[in-house]
């Protein structure tokens, strides 16, 4: 596991550091189009060792990840953006974040489900055959790991996605009362809120791209800055 999960992308500005969680491409796309009066950081993903993921649950992935950040940023606000599994992760990092006096202005998630609906998302369009061809990568995996053997490629972020999965399904979030946004994908499947409305107890907004949910962040970098960029003039950070 590595010592630091944190990336610095961009050291200079004067208002309000952005903190991008697991947001994949879009993080090393965001900073070219983002106003560059903006410090941005990006919290990487577990696994890039192809050993057993060792922080295995949202509170414990959200504390190491805070911690992380605090090293570089020792004080002050931070606007927090996550994508898909990320956006769980930033909002247990916000109730941590609140809990010590220090809620974000901003929370951001992107095209990411509440705890409560990430099941029904993650089997749907799933049958039988998909449901067996998991059960066989999984004990594959498990093979590999209890062995010593690193996972490479598709088995590494098989183990990845299962880990997250698995986190997600035991976390119980708390509504959450500061500002919460989000940014969904036209094509995801679900409600328009992607659950999250029963936990925003503070301004909740939303906002769609006419996309689907990987390409929200892999191709249409230059929209989802611009949405970004207007959420966080409408919070005034």
């Amino acid at each position: 596991m590595p010592r630091n999960f944190l990336i610095n992308l961009r050291t200079q500005g004067s208002r309000t550091p952005l903190v991008l969680v697991l947001c994949d491409e879009a993080s090393r796309q965001v900073p070219e189009f983002l106003n560059s009066d903006r410090p941005i950081f990006a919290l990487k993903h577990q696994g890039g060792d192809g050993q057993r993921i060792q922080l295995n649950t949202v509170e414990a992935i959200a504390e190491r990840y805070l911690a992380d950040l605090r090293s570089a940023a020792p004080s002050g606000p931070v606007v927090l953006c996550g994508y898909s599994f990320g956006g769980v992760v930033a909002f247990e990092m916000a109730q941590q974040m609140a809990a010590a006096g220090e809620r974000p202005p901003l929370l951001i998630v992107i095209d990411s489900y509440a705890p409560v609906l990430h099941q029904d998302a993650m089997d749907h369009g799933r049958n039988y055959l998909n449901v067996l061809k998991d059960r066989m990568i999984s004990q594959i995996v498990e093979h590999r790991l209890n062995h010593g053997i690193p996972l490479k490629g598709k088995l590494n972020h098989f183990h990845i996605i299962q880990t997250y999965s698995h986190a997600v399904s035991q976390y119980r979030p708390r509504p959450y009362s500061g500002r919460l946004a989000l940014i969904r994908a036209a094509d995801s499947w679900g409600p328009a809120d992607l659950g999250w409305y029963v936990l925003a107890q503070g301004r909740f907004v939303t906002r769609e791209m006419d996309c689907d949910h990987v390409s929200i962040v892999k191709s249409n970098s230059r929209e989802l800055t611009a949405l970004i960029s207007q959420l966080l003039e409408e919070a005034e950070c």
